[in-house]
Order: structure tokens, then sequence, then C-alpha cells
């Protein structure tokens, strides 16, 4: 199974820290590690993906 990067793992642990919803979490590391999306890529994560491994693969891809 991949594991997610070091400072990704720390970024989303200290914002999941603060009850961030799913969306906030990933839109504040994406900016803390500047990357550009689409918003058509954002839109796709929901409430219920971030139950699912979404968040933990798409992290990872980046």
């Amino acid at each position: 199974m991949a594991s997610l990067k070091p400072k990704v793992k720390a970024i989303t642990l200290q914002l999941v820290a603060c009850i961030d919803t799913a969306y906030q979490v990933l839109d504040a590391v994406l900016k803390e590690i500047d990357i550009q999306i689409t918003y058509q890529i954002k839109a796709v994560f929901t409430r219920t993906l971030a139950t699912t491994n979404t968040f933990k693969w798409l992290l990872h891809r980046l």
C-alpha cells in the first residue's frame, strides 16, 4: 500500500486537527505544497469521498 509523503501527512494532520471540512483541508494542502488543480477536480471531492481512500490517493499522487 502506498503511503503519503511526510510533508503532506503533517499538513493534513494539522488541518484536520482544526476541524476543517475535508474540502478546506484539501484546498489548504494544495496551497501549502503549491499545486494548482482545476475546479472540476475539486468539485469531485465531496464529504462522502473523504471517508474513502480517494483523499489519500489524491494527495499521494501529488
